[in-house]
């Protein structure tokens, strides 16, 4: 009882917990094997004790370094509930005996290369699988025999291309996923009569195109929709495969394929009108098949394409100068289009493309004032009324012969006072109530508009809210005598 007691203390000295180590007592042994003063030489010990409460104790003492922990059974069950075990530390738990162990080291990233080619050879088929979906499980690894060698199940078990089957086959699904499994392996499961496991080969980025026609030939005519759209999708798939493909009907499958970025021109052109006009819009084909579809003969088809999310100046440029109007409207208007297309959009004989330049956010200056001086009043109008236009525009358009022309420009922001001054006799009464609602107009101005002939200017004078604030303040000075 004395020992237990002398064993409890945190600072009893190093030469008495070493005589304890050896005691014949277990109940000390183990308050020595927790004792967080035991050197490691005193844990060594320990950790060959015949009581397993001792080694369970050495296992979890948290002063346990590594190289004891893994000389003993109940050390490895600790050190496998640990992460970032060191390689050398996951070399040990793969060769383990326990399965627990090795299906930690299996399922390791750091795990070398020849633990997880041994560990692929398991007879525990879970320890397999964590092979099979282990990131860094190489091609040597996921080509090891013992991998597809199956234990043939009770029942049913068959065998094909040379290894076994059962019926759940999660390892063959995690191989055919992989992104190291080696292309001779993807060959043998593209032949499986297992949808699942093809499934997976054909969604595989890196499966050849080999594989992939082997896959396309049992897609024909099937009904596995699944099958056909990771065909569709992946990038590896023979063109012979998507020209059959897209006979389909299935407009979600035509516009997987219409995303592959060098599907060939003939595929796209294979399809119908209506199709042409859901993949033109679609926003995840390729910039590619958008600029072929940009070409299309149909106006509509190349009408979406304008429309597309994805669409890019230069295929604006090139629709710039389509005969169709509304097609050059809609690139007129689009905010994607070069100054370039826009210039060549502001000589354009029709309009309504002129006019919708004055819509786009990004036309440029030299564009307004060319537009400035545009044939059709109502253009000059629009032209009046941006506020992008700059002042010396407006001033110019201020004095157009159109009245409509001279109402936006007074109204326009950029014009300056000085010259809503200048203009306030325009012999227009309209262009007169623009300048007498104008907050920029100058007071002095004001003051003689508020005398004007027009009822509705002289109205106007008196909403202005300048014109408030100085009848307001005319009217406390003349109150206060000030």
């Amino acid at each position: 009882m004395a020992n237990q007691t002398i064993l409890i203390r945190k600072d009893t000295p190093g030469v008495i917990l070493e005589r304890y180590s050896v005691d014949e007592n277990p109940d000390i042994r183990l308050q020595l094997a927790s004792h967080e003063n035991a050197s490691a030489d005193i844990l060594r010990k320990l950790a060959k004790d015949l009581d397993k409460r001792v080694r369970l104790a050495v296992a979890e003492n948290t002063n346990t370094k590594d190289d004891i922990l893994v000389s003993f059974d109940e050390g490895r069950r600790v050190l496998s509930r640990r992460t970032n075990l060191p390689p050398n530390v996951l070399s040990i738990l793969a060769a383990d005996s326990d399965c627990q162990n090795r299906l930690r080291a299996a399922r390791d990233p750091l795990t070398p290369e020849e633990a997880l080619r041994q560990l692929a050879k398991d007879d525990d088929k879970n320890v397999r699988l964590a092979i099979a979906n282990n990131p860094n499980s190489s091609p040597k690894v996921l080509s090891e025999p013992g991998l597809l060698e199956f234990q043939i199940c009770e029942d049913d078990a068959v065998r094909v291309l040379g290894f076994q089957i059962c019926e759940d086959d999660t390892i063959r699904v995690a191989l055919a996923k992989h992104a190291n499994t080696p292309e001779e392996i993807l060959v043998k499961l593209s032949s499986t009569s297992d949808q699942a496991v093809k499934l997976e080969v054909a969604r595989n980025p890196n499966s050849p195109a080999r594989v992939l026609s082997v896959l396309g030939g049992s897609c024909y005519g099937s009904d596995d929709k699944d099958l056909c759209q990771a065909l569709a999708h992946n990038k590896n798939t023979p063109e012979n495969i998507l020209f059959e493909l897209a006979k389909t009907s299935d407009l979600a499958l035509q516009c997987a394929i219409a995303r592959q970025p060098n599907i060939p021109h003939h595929i796209v052109k294979s399809y119908s009108v209506e199709t042409r006009i859901s993949l033109a819009q679609n926003g995840e084909i390729s910039v590619e098949t958008l600029m072929f579809m940009s070409t299309d003969e149909n106006p509509i088809v190349r009408i979406s394409t304008i429309k597309n999310p994805n669409i890019t100046s230069q295929i604006l440029d090139k629709l710039s100068t389509d005969e169709n109007k509304e097609i050059r409207k809609l690139v007129a208007e689009n905010n994607k289009a070069s100054p370039d297309a826009l210039r060549r959009l502001s000589k354009d004989t029709n309009p309504d493309i002129r006019s919708a330049l004055l819509e786009n956010f990004n036309v440029t200056a030299d564009i307004i004032e060319k537009l400035a001086c545009d044939n059709l009043a109502d253009i000059r109008r629009q032209v009046a009324q941006n506020i992008n236009t700059q002042p010396k525009t407006i001033a110019l358009l201020s004095t157009d012969n159109d009245a409509n022309v001279r109402i936006a420009a007074v109204a326009n922001s950029n014009i300056a006072p000085e010259l809503l001054s200048n203009l306030m006799w325009d012999p227009c009464v309209e262009v007169r109530v623009a300048i007498a609602s104008n907050c920029r107009t100058p007071l002095t101005a004001l003051k003689l508009l508020a005398k004007d002939d027009s009822d509705i200017v002289r109205k106007a004078v008196e909403k202005n809210s300048i014109y408030i604030m100085y009848q307001s303040w005319s009217s406390k000075t003349l109150w206060t005598g000030a």
